[in-house]
């Protein structure tokens, strides 16, 4: 009996498509839904890949799964895109200021938490009662949107590289950071 197996990793989920001579299996977190198809090997093979192109097309053509995909494909956020973000603060977003404590006292983006770059590696690392007696703020958990900024975009840039190395796969740097942001915001 040949089985044949697609994984498709989605934004909060995971999908799996199986099949066999039989079915069909698509698995959404706990949820699993099992769909007959034809028992030719062929059809098997074609029917598998219809069903994924068509859950990748319906994935893609939803706007928040657009939004979500647009999330973890760019790596930087620009003024237009976190403004709105800074006007709703809410857990989905976390949003880092990567400068050092003497920078912060000159303004800082609204709802943002500050994690110099100079302990911010050594931070991640630590567990989540150290992290947040450390830090005064909850540590992020690795699915969690986390969006950082400095001065300019080169430190954020850095911690963007080093919390994809720690297992944060959903981070952007604020391309303009500070200076833009301040510019923008006539501060």
């Amino acid at each position: 009996m040949s089985v044949s197996c697609l994984m498709i990793k989605t934004i909060g989920r995971t999908l799996v498509l199986s099949s066999s001579k039989t079915q069909i299996v698509e698995r959404f977190h706990n949820e699993t839904l099992i769909k007959p198809f034809f028992d030719s090997k062929h059809h098997q093979s074609s029917k598998l890949s219809s069903l994924s192109n068509r859950m990748i097309t319906s994935s893609s053509s939803s706007s928040s799964n657009d939004s979500i995909l647009a999330w973890d494909s760019n790596q930087d956020i620009d003024y237009e895109e976190l403004k709105p973000i800074t006007q709703t603060p809410n857990d989905e977003v976390l949003l880092i200021d990567v400068r050092e404590q003497d920078e912060v006292i000159q303004g800082n983006i609204p709802s943002s938490v500050n994690l110099p770059l100079s302990n911010y590696e050594k931070s991640l690392d630590l567990h989540d009662d150290d992290f947040k007696s450390l830090n005064s703020f909850k540590k992020p958990v690795k699915d969690q949107k986390i969006v950082v900024y400095c001065r300019s975009g080169k430190r954020s840039q850095t911690a963007v590289e080093i919390g994809r190395l720690k297992g944060f796969k959903r981070m952007r740097s604020y391309k303009g950071s500070w200076l833009d942001w301040s510019k923008r915001e006539n501060l």
